[in-house]
């Protein structure tokens, strides 16, 4: 992760290139005698991307490269240091936050679906959650990976034939500076100790606790 210094440092030197280079050239060429007109405007110097050192991705060259860096103070995303729900998560060039986790909507499941029925020793789970897409290039949602752990040793994907109302777990390709929520319902055992594993482009299990 660059610090500020270090970010500053770097658009100053690409400042000083452009600025060299600029100069260069007009050593190097013709001069007119006389004009009448203004200078044109130089182009502005973007700062040279830099990479996220985030739970979940690995830093390192391409489209990502434009992403924002995690807060330092962020948890580590691991079972003995999770998030918590509500709090954002960034990785790579996505932003994640788990806006709601419950443990048994069995009741609101089957007030959409009344023939939705559990196994034994099963409820229904549902967990919301809301993606952006914070820098690079456009990106399906799909590469955010949602299981539900209802313990830390066992978890379980989605129910694609589960609703809770009209809503649906988060779809589509996002552009930079777009969002998409969605939910998603999950047949497990009940739990006091649930929690939600994210993972990024097929990256390293991101907790989330409540």
């Amino acid at each position: 992760m660059k610090s500020l210094p270090l970010r500053r440092t770097a658009l100053a030197m690409l400042m000083g290139m452009a600025l060299l280079t600029t100069g260069c050239a007009v050593e190097s060429a013709p001069q007119p005698a006389e004009s009448s007109s203004s200078p044109s405007a130089t182009s502005p110097v973007t700062p040279s991307p830099t990479t996220s050192a985030t739970p979940g991705a690995e830093p390192g060259d391409g489209p990502d490269a434009a992403c924002p860096d995690a807060p330092a103070d962020a948890p580590a995303g691991t079972a003995d240091d999770p998030f918590r729900v509500g709090e954002e998560i960034v990785a790579g060039c996505f932003t994640i936050v788990v806006t709601e986790l419950d443990a048994d909507a069995t009741h609101d499941v089957q007030a959409t679906d009344p023939d939705a029925i559990p196994a034994d020793g099963q409820v229904f789970a549902v967990v919301k959650v809301m993606i952006a897409r914070t820098g690079g290039d456009p990106a399906g949602v799909d590469a955010i990976g949602i299981r539900y752990a209802p313990t830390a040793s066992e978890s379980v994907a989605a129910d694609p034939d589960l609703r809770l109302e009209e809503q649906s777990p988060p779809m589509g390709t996002l552009e930079p500076g777009q969002a998409s929520g969605g939910t998603l319902v999950f047949e497990a055992p009940n739990s006091t100790t649930p929690a939600v594993l994210l993972s990024v482009e097929g990256g390293s299990d991101i907790w989330v606790t409540p």
